[in-house]
């Protein structure tokens, strides 16, 4: 039994090892890869470019692995369909190397290596239950899924906040007599971050020979901000009807910073407010973990009986309640 235990509890650090690894690789904007190149200038045999580094030649074996799950993923027009999802989290330089369903495949990985890991350790524990490996395998599928909604959520703020100044480069370079394309030229040198890969697929856009309105109406379909869309429907009228583009472009970088300033004032406004919210949201939690190590079968009679379970859900769906009702309530809208 002790030897059984053992061998079970090693095939279950290496599959968390494994899993951690992928996540380490494919989420971590695959900074691994230049570990050995980034320190060759500090050693005495540097590495050869010609050699390939161990974290390199790990992650191409990850990869392989990955891509070769995604060409199976593929014939299936669903999966095709919910890959497509996963497009816009893909940076234009890396958009010919990786597609959607690459994340699909690592999303089954994740959640197939978790569910062996459950079954592995009820093989130790004997209390094994198709429900909670359910919910496991389930939800570890949506893990990435939250990764990318919040790094969607953080690339659509910084751009947000990046716009004001792109608009004003844009509208210093009209009064300095250049055209669109060179405008939009200079804000993807002068810029950085998310705004930068942006404008470099509004210039490509542009050169293709689309129309002003298509080209920042495909830039509102991409980021979602309504700030985009104004842009997009004053550089509308313009076609329509004629007009000063610098006029135009001086008349949304007024409003943009008149936006912005009354924004900042009410965020401060609130925020005294927003703090005391998340030390309630988080206080409840908190103190169940406290009782419950203090005393873990203190909560035993809300879990095991069926009206305990009813009083459970009741209260979490008033704590959801709570949450919902609140962030409306301080949500800022300008």
């Amino acid at each position: 039994m002790d030897a059984s235990f053992t061998v079970l509890l090693i095939i279950q650090l290496i599959l968390i090892s494994f899993i951690v690894l992928i996540m380490y690789v494919f989420l971590i904007n695959n900074t691994c890869i230049n570990f050995d190149k980034r320190f060759s200038n500090y050693s005495l045999t540097s590495s050869k470019d010609e050699v390939t580094p161990f974290f390199e030649k790990v992650y191409n074996y990850l990869w392989n692995l990955v891509k070769k799950i995604s060409k199976l993923l593929s014939k299936s027009e669903i999966i095709k369909k919910y890959g497509k999802k996963f497009d816009k989290y893909i940076s234009y330089d890396k958009i010919d190397k990786k597609s959607g369903i690459d994340y699909i495949s690592i999303k089954f990985i994740i959640s197939i290596m978790l569910g062996i890991i459950y079954i592995l350790s009820t093989l130790i524990r004997i209390d094994f239950n198709i429900m909670f490996l359910l919910l496991i395998v389930v939800g570890s599928f949506f893990l990435l899924d939250i990764y990318f909604g919040l790094e969607y959520k953080n690339k659509r703020k910084k751009i947000e906040t990046d716009l004001l100044s792109a608009i004003i480069i844009m509208n210093n370079a009209f009064k300095s007599g250049m055209n669109i394309l060179q405008a939009v030229s200079i804000v993807e040198k002068e810029l950085d971050g998310p705004i930068k890969e942006e404008f470099k697929k509004i210039s490509i856009d542009i050169k293709y020979g689309l129309s002003l309105e298509t080209v920042f109406n495909r830039f509102y379909n991409r980021v979602k901000i309504e700030d985009v869309k104004y842009i997009t429907s004053s550089l509308s009228l313009i076609n329509k009807t004629g007009g000063n583009i610098i006029r135009v472009f001086g008349s949304i970088e007024k409003n943009f910073y008149d936006k912005m300033t009354i924004k900042d004032e009410m965020e401060s406004l609130t925020s005294s407010s927003v703090f005391m919210f998340r030390l309630l949201l988080i206080m409840p939690i908190l103190l169940c973990l406290i009782i419950l190590i203090l005393n873990p079968e203190f909560f035993s009679p809300l879990i095991h009986t069926f009206l305990g379970r009813i009083i459970i859900a009741l209260i979490l769906l008033l704590f959801s309640l709570y949450i919902l009702v609140i962030r409306k309530v301080l949500k800022v809208d300008v």
